[in-house]
C-alpha cells in the first residue's frame, strides 16, 4: 500500500499469510533526505541491489533503513529533539528489523513443509517462492451457507461409515432370515430312473421310476431361537448406530456453518478496525509532519495500526479454515 505520500511497510512477507509478528513504518518520501534516496546498500525484501528493488522511495524497506540515520538526525538538529527520541526510534528500527528476520524464517520453514504436497509435473517437490503469493484472500462470500440442508444431504451420500453400516445390515438381515428357516419344516421331492441290463430273469426288463418325499420336522428349537436373537440384536445395534453416525454427522456440518458465520462477521469488523486505525495512522503522521506530535505517538499509531491489519489476517484466514473444514465435511 503505497501512495505519493507514504510508506507502508510490513516487514518479512505478505500480510494476506497470517503473520501474527508484522510491523509498520510509516514514512513521506517528502521527509527522505535526498541524498539517502540514492544510498546503496541492500535491501532487507528484496535481497540485494536495486536490480531487485522497485526503489529507495518505494521500497518500505530500504526507505527504513536510510530514514532513521539521516531523517531523524537532520530534524534532531533543527528542532532540538532529545537524545533518548533518537534511540528509542532507533530500537524500534532494530525490533521490527528483528521481525523481519523472524518471519522470514517462519516463511522458510511454511513453504519447506508446503514443499512436501506441491509439487511439479515431475513428481518432484517444489518450494513455494515470495513471488508467488497472492496479493489478498479472495472475496468472503457468506451465500455458501444458504444450502446447508442440500450439503448435508449430499455429506451424507458420500459418508463412507454409512455404506458401511448398510453392508452390515444387510448381512444382519439374511442372518435373522436364515434362523426363521429353521423354524419351518423341511421337505424334500426326490425322482429316480432305473432300468436293467443283460440276460436273467424277466422281472429284469423294463424301467423303474422310483419317486420320494422326505418331510422333517422341527423338534428342537433352541439353536433357531438363539440364532434369531442374536440376528435382531445385531440389526438393532447397527440401525442405532446408522442413526447416531447421521446425527452427528448433521450436527458437526450445523456446527460448521455456525462457525464459518462467526468468523465471516469477525473478518468484516476487523476489516473496518483497519480502516479506522489507518486514518488515526495517518491523521498523527500529519500531525507529526506538522511538529504537533511526537516520535513515540505516531509509534504507537503506526503499531496499532499494524496489529489491526495482523487481526484482520487472522480473522481472514481463520474464515477459509473454516471453510476449508466445511466442504470437507
Amino acid at each position: 500500500m503505497i501512495s505519493t505520500n507514504t510508506i507502508t511497510a510490513i516487514p518479512a512477507h505478505r500480510p494476506t499469510k497470517g503473520s501474527t509478528r508484522s510491523k509498520r513504518i510509516v514514512t513521506t518520501g517528502s521527509q527522505l533526505n535526498p541524498a539517502a534516496q540514492r544510498l546503496p546498500g541492500v535491501c532487507a525484501l528484496h535481497g540485494d541491489e536495486s536490480r531487485n528493488c522497485i526503489g529507495a522511495v518505494s521500497c518500505p524497506l530500504r526507505a527504513t533503513q536510510h530514514f532513521y540515520p539521516v531523517h531523524i538526525k537532520q530534524r534532531s538538529d533543527r528542532t532540538n529533539t532529545a537524545e533518548i527520541d533518537i534511540v528509542e526510534n532507533a530500537q524500534n528500527v532494530l525490533k521490527r528489523r528483528a521481525l523481519v528476520a523472524q518471519a522470514r524464517g517462519g516463511f522458510d520453514v511454511a513453504a519447506s513443509t508446503l514443499s512436501l504436497y506441491f509439487r511439479g509435473n515431475d513428481g518432484k517437490p517444489r518450494t513455494p517462492k515470495r513471488s508467488q503469493l497472492p496479493d489478498r484472500f479472495p472475496f468472503i462470500d457468506t451465500s455458501i451457507i444458504n444450502h446447508i440442508d442440500e450439503d448435508i444431504e449430499q455429506a451424507l451420500s458420500r459418508q463412507m461409515e454409512l455404506s458401511r453400516i448398510d453392508i452390515e445390515i444387510e448381512q444382519a438381515r439374511l442372518q435373522l432370515k436364515l434362523g426363521e428357516n429353521l423354524f419351518k419344516p423341511k421337505v424334500d421331492v426326490g425322482a429316480k430312473a432305473a432300468r436293467d441290463f443283460g440276460t436273467g430273469s424277466p422281472t429284469r426288463e423294463g424301467n423303474d421310476i422310483i419317486m420320494e418325499l422326505a418331510i422333517s420336522v422341527p423338534i428342537g428349537r433352541r439353536s433357531a431361537r438363539g440364532e434369531i436373537s442374536a440376528a435382531r440384536a445385531r440389526l438393532n445395534e447397527l440401525k442405532f448406530e446408522r442413526q447416531q453416525v447421521q446425527e452427528r454427522l448433521r450436527a458437526n456440518i450445523i456446527q460448521l456453518s455456525h462457525s464459518l458465520k462467526a468468523t465471516a462477521e469477525f473478518a468484516n469488523l476487523a476489516s473496518q478496525e483497519v480502516t479506522q486505525a489507518t486514518r488515526l495512522e495517518q491523521a498523527e503522521l500529519k500531525r507529526a509532519i506538522e511538529g504537533a506530535s511526537t516520535f513515540f505517538l505516531l509509534n504507537v499509531r503506526e503499531e496499532n495500526a499494524a496489529n489491526t491489519r495482523v487481526r484482520h489476517v487472522i480473522a481472514t484466514l481463520t474464515y477459509f479454515e473454516a471453510l476449508a473444514n466445511y466442504y470437507a465435511a
